[in-house]
């Protein structure tokens, strides 16, 4: 089973290309190692709508939770170089936090409650922590 899930802070704003019609989103997350100093920097794609939705609503620094599978594409480049890269392809992204927001916005915020929580996405990541050894 190819499945991943990870949570973390995205390193810079996504960006978001639409090839022959089709959004696709990518961006960057930093992924704390449990029990030590650092970071893995994991890159991430989203397509579609949910690509849409993910260059729309967040921006560095925001915390995420992915649920996808692990892509490996490799190719030759232009030297004639062989390369590689993993990304993880994401079928479901929770937002984990709110926008920052500056202090002029701080007054236009909606009240507390207002907004939708994607429940389900947090309860598949609480689950998955809970079956972790």
């Amino acid at each position: 089973m190819n499945h991943i899930t990870l949570i973390g802070r995205l390193t810079a704003d996504p960006e978001l290309t639409a090839p022959k019609g089709n959004p696709i989103c990518r961006f960057r997350i930093a992924v704390d190692r449990t029990g030590t100093e650092g970071a893995d920097y994991i890159s991430i794609v989203s397509f579609g709508t949910r690509g849409e939705n993910d260059a729309r609503w967040l921006t560095k620094g925001r915390l995420v939770a992915i649920a996808g599978r692990l892509h490996h594409n490799t190719w030759t480049d232009n030297d004639g170089n062989k390369r590689e890269r993993y990304e993880v392809y994401a079928n479901t992204v929770s937002y984990l936090d709110g926008p920052r927001r500056t202090s002029d916005e701080l007054g236009q915020m909606p009240p507390l409650g207002s907004h939708t929580v994607d429940t389900e996405g947090l309860k598949a990541v609480r689950d998955w922590i809970a079956a972790s050894p």
